[in-house]
């Protein structure tokens, strides 16, 4: 009997410790109160008999399938026969009330594809947009399920089939709030070839730095850098040019469509500088050796350069006896950028870690929170995000969308910090974090940036 028992439990603890986990795991769904949108993303693969439009539609399904889940944890209240006030999910209400679910469906039948993505291996992706505000929005089903109101709100579902791609586009510029579809998403530059415009061609000089500087983001996946060939596409779709960008004013406003950001860059300096000091054996020589980057980054989103500076760096070493003169080009070995001792290779390594600094700054990594319990947060971002234990991020309440009032152009949204929290579990699937400090209480959806 003892034995059963103890089988029994050990049973419920693991059945336990399953939905623990299944509720913590990441869903590419999820509402933002604020901003009034429910947001979510599905995929499908690309598979022998499968055209892309049946592939679209299997993407929409399981980005409604992804929004239901997260609907139906959202906790509602009912009133029982003797009028009581009763806490549940509105998941628990509808398998006890299946005969309402119907509405669900017709709600989800709503949702307008603000996002498109068809990958190369013929995979595509979507991302859906329901509304939470309005006769037909999630607090109105919300209501008629909690009985607020008598009569069930007016949804009719939309023909996803006819949706065109002008349709998709209008779409994402009318949603209020378009920063957060790239929440979460890879970041697209296009990194052009900086030009060398010193005397030193012995080494294709703007190729290696370019090449270089990818290789610090390799295992990176916050960001995917465009070909050259895809990059100049881009240009060409945009109608302006590398020339064009580069002669442009830093007060400019040239937004670019198809990537997030742009690099471009110029080498106006690489040379030594020897100087000697004293005479015999008592004297030495100063060797230095000064390396310029012309770097211009813009946020192609809003259109405006975020960086556009001239950065220079010297390195030097003074301990070298006069004798060492002749062979002073050992000490710099301006075409040997692998090495760990010439003077040119720590130059190019202190600008790479510059320029690689300013990137990530202007575009940082950023994530969602999936689940609170008490003081743990659980985020979308994991351990191929490069997080780690003890690194700790700013969470960010979004706030109204900023308008330009003379264009009508949308800028940005209000980002309020809330909040830190610290990294002390990271997974494949989702990352725990402990609250540090709090302004206000984090909840789903909010935003967290490292």
């Amino acid at each position: 009997m003892k034995k059963l028992l103890a089988i029994a439990l050990v049973s419920i603890f693991i059945l336990i410790l399953k939905s623990y986990f299944i509720e913590a795991q990441e869903i590419p769904a999820y509402i933002d109160w604020v901003s009034g949108v429910v947001i979510g993303r599905g995929e499908a693969a690309a598979k022998e008999g499968v055209s892309t439009s049946q592939a679209r539609q299997q993407a929409i399904d399981e980005a409604k399938k992804n929004i239901l889940i997260v609907l139906e944890r959202q906790n509602i209240e009912i009133k029982d026969k003797e009028n009581r006030t009763q806490y549940t999910t509105i998941g628990k209400y509808l398998a006890s009330h299946p005969e309402k679910k119907h509405l669900i469906n017709q709600f989800l039948d709503t949702a307008a594809v603000i996002n498109e993505t068809a990958k190369k291996d013929g995979a595509v992706k979507v991302t859906i947009s329901l509304p939470v505000e309005g006769d037909s929005g999630l607090r109105a089903l919300m209501n008629w399920l909690e009985g607020k109101q008598e009569s069930p709100p007016s949804m009719t579902a939309s023909a996803h089939e006819n949706i065109t791609t002008a349709q998709v586009t209008d779409a994402a510029i009318s949603l209020p709030d378009k920063v957060l579809q790239k929440i979460a998403e890879p970041y697209s530059i296009a990194l052009f070839t900086f030009e060398n415009l010193t005397d030193y061609q012995a080494v294709d000089l703007g190729s290696e730095f370019v090449q270089r500087l990818k290789n610090q983001f390799k295992r990176d996946r916050r960001f995917i850098f465009l070909s050259p060939g895809e990059s100049r596409k881009i240009l060409e779709k945009n109608k302006t040019t590398e020339e064009k960008l580069k002669d442009s004013d830093i007060t400019e406003t040239m937004p670019i469509e198809g990537t997030d950001g742009l690099v471009l860059g110029s080498i106006t300096r690489y040379e030594p500088e020897i100087k000697k000091h004293g005479i015999g054996g008592a004297g030495y020589l100063e060797i230095k050796f000064h390396m310029t980057l012309d770097v211009q980054i813009l946020d192609a989103r809003s259109g405006k350069w975020v960086f556009y500076e001239e950065i220079p760096i010297t390195v030097e070493d003074r301990t070298f006896t006069l004798k060492s003169a002749d062979d002073a080009d050992k000490f710099i070995l301006m075409n040997d950028l692998d090495s760990e001792h010439g003077l040119a290779a720590k130059a190019v390594k202190t600008l790479l870690a510059t320029v690689e600094e300013n990137i990530r700054t202007i575009f940082p990594l950023e994530g969602y929170v999936l689940k609170v319990l008490g003081d743990r947060v659980y985020i979308n971002l994991t351990r191929s995000d490069g997080l780690k234990k003890d690194d700790a991020l700013t969470v960010f309440r979004m706030g109204e969308i900023l308008t330009d009032p003379l264009t009508g152009r949308e800028i940005d949204r209000i980002k309020d910090s809330i909040g830190t929290i610290r990294v002390v579990d990271v997974k494949d699937t989702y990352t725990q974090a402990i609250v540090e400090e709090v302004l206000q209480p984090i909840r789903e959806g909010d935003i967290v940036s490292f």
